[in-house]
Formats: structure tokens, sequence, C-alpha cells
């Protein structure tokens, strides 16, 4: 049994890999004697891929039960998992929020008996904070007193700032024309191909990036992902290279070396 402190968790289940394609996997809610609680439900179930599934699933507070997965067909397939959902206390934004100073001055005026001296800091923070705002307004005296520092009307800069032209010319004098963003898809001679496979089946949306050192700190390609055929084409120069790879569910061998020749 998986024990969840939040009411609402992403969980995920493993058909076979022949039922990637389905798009009526659902779920049934339990409860603990077994009961449905509510009815079947198929929106939100994510396709994952290879025959994973997941959904966003939103449990009672402090429920025990289980979560049955099936797979939609004429024949379903299931897969079950028991849960418990213990209750957790309220964060800080579900209690009762402090008095404003507003409230505090009301009811200070409003008591028929009332002594300032008794308050210590208190009537001189409030003074502050009032005085402190970017905008106040003493209607209460008879007038208005209102800043903002949107206000820009009436200042100027100590020194003009750069027009357009400059800032190009400043930034094409320091790092050259062109574009100075790198190539994703690597800067090489080289068409390298990725492919990745599990189990014979090709992955695709696997993120794969490469890296001269082992510790994967010098990335000269990526990332890219994997299309549906689970390839991926960079452009690499003769050498060593280090292959990464990453894909949620599954476990890859990291690096992988590559030796790319001319």
């Amino acid at each position: 049994m998986n024990t969840y402190v939040n009411t609402s968790t992403v969980l995920m289940v493993k058909f076979p890999a022949t039922k990637a394609g389905l798009s009526t996997v659902g779920y049934q809610l339990k409860d603990s004697t077994g009961a449905n609680v509510g009815s079947r439900v198929t929106a939100g179930v994510v396709n994952n891929g290879v025959g994973y599934f997941s959904s966003a699933i939103t449990f009672a507070t402090a429920q025990t039960g289980s979560i049955l997965w099936d797979t939609g067909e004429g024949s379903p397939l299931y897969a079950s998992e028991e849960f418990n959902v213990v209750a957790v206390p309220l964060a800080a934004s579900g209690y009762t929020a402090p008095p404003t100073a507003s409230d505090i001055a009301t009811a200070v005026w409003g008591s028929a008996t009332r002594s300032l001296t008794t308050f210590g800091s208190l009537v001189a923070d409030i003074a502050t904070a009032v005085w402190g705002a970017t905008v106040r307004t003493l209607s209460a005296f008879g007038f208005t007193v209102a800043a903002t520092v949107a206000d820009k009307t009436g200042y100027s800069l100590a020194i003009t700032p750069p027009t357009a032209a400059q800032i190009d010319t400043q930034l094409t004098s320091t790092h050259g024309t062109g574009s100075w963003t790198a190539d994703v898809a690597g800067s090489g001679s080289i068409l390298t191909k990725i492919i990745v496979s599990v189990n014979n089946i090709l992955l695709d949306n696997v993120a794969i990036y490469a890296t001269t050192d082992i510790y994967g700190n010098n990335v000269v390609a990526g990332t890219l992902y994997t299309d549906t055929f689970g390839e991926v084409s960079f452009m690499l120069d003769p050498g060593v290279y280090y292959i990464w790879k990453h894909l949620s569910g599954y476990n890859f061998t990291n690096p992988e070396t590559i030796t790319v020749t001319a």
C-alpha cells in the first residue's frame, strides 16, 4: 500500500507495450470496502508510450482504498494499487488573516475606553508602515497625499541610455556578426545518428545530448528528442563523445561512449 500526503498526485500504470496506442485506458477509485467512489475516469489519462499511462488523480482527505486501472477494451486488462491518503495540516494560507492597520484603528477608536500607551511600539510601527507605503491617502484629514514610483514626470536620467544602433554596434564589436546561439544539433562536419530502443522497441521523445567529457559538463550538441523511429541526428567532428539519454520511466546507462570517424 502506498501512502500519500497530497490529495492530488500523478500515478502511472504499465500495461504491455502492445497497448501503447490505446485511447480507452481509464481508472476507477474504490474505497476500503471495494465499493466504487465516483465513476470510471478516462479524462486526463496521458499516454506516455510503450504501454505506460498516467493521470493526475485527486483523492479525498484521509481516504483509504484502491485504484483499478483498465484498458477499456472488450476484454480489458486490469491493474490495481492500494493507497492511503493521510491528513496534513492546513497551509498558512488556510488560516484566518491577521487584522490590518485599518481594522486595529477602527477597533481602538470604537472602544469606550482606550489608552495608546499600552500598545508600546505598535502605533509607531503602524505609522512607519503607512508613511512608507508607495501610495497613501489620508482622507480622514480632509486632504489627500498620493505618491507613486511609477510617476516619472519631471525626472531625468543623469546618463542618456544607448540607442538600439549603439547597442548593436557594441555587441557586433565584442562578439562578432551573425547568430550567437549555438546550433543545438552541433556544428561538426559529420552527420551522426543515434537510435534508442528498449527490448527492440523504438522510443520516441527521449532527450539526448552529447558532451566531450565523461562528466557531462561540456555540451557540444543537444538537447534533441528522438522521433517516432527512436532517432536523432547530430553534426559532430571526428572524435570521442559521451551520449546522455533521459526519458521518464526509463533508466538508461549514462553516458554511452561513441567514436565519430571521418
